[in-house]
């Protein structure tokens, strides 16, 4: 709670044009996110070819990122009263994904590691890994975001 007071202080410090140029700022980084992901997600939807479990769980990863960035256009003014539904679903989409992001980074530089230790694992148990590594993802990220 104490740091939700200081980021406000700062905030209240802070002019209206600074606050609305680091938003649009926010907003325009997200927007390039969000394009170079949907990039990797139609390369890895048109060529086929290339496919392998490495790129499947980037795909999630982008998928990820995606909602994590839709995030920063979820209206919120911290003036108005009546914002507090959509700031406490911006807050969980945030954190929920944000986190998502992080443990699936893990798991990915997990995956390239046992492929370069052992061949052909991945892809001869890929449903298994898939299933627990998003169960995982899902699981932990959701945890981590309700504390």
């Amino acid at each position: 709670m104490l740091i939700i007071k200081d980021i406000s202080l700062q905030m209240s410090q802070m002019s209206q044009e600074e606050i609305s140029i680091i938003i649009l700022t926010n907003k325009i980084a997200s927007g390039i996110s969000i394009f170079s992901c949907i990039f990797i997600l139609l390369i890895h939807w048109f060529f086929k070819e290339i496919r392998s479990f490495v790129l499947s769980m980037i795909m999630w990863l982008c998928l990820s990122n995606i909602i994590y960035c839709l995030s920063a256009y979820i209206p919120y003014n911290n003036i108005r009263e009546d914002n507090l539904t959509w700031c406490a679903i911006q807050a969980f989409t945030i954190l929920t994904f944000q986190y998502s992001s992080w443990i699936l980074a893990c798991i990915i530089g997990y995956c390239c590691f046992i492929s370069v230790i052992k061949t052909n694992h991945l892809e001869k148990n890929q449903n298994i890994y898939r299933f627990c590594f998003l169960f995982f993802t899902l699981i932990v990220s959701l945890g981590l975001a309700s504390m």
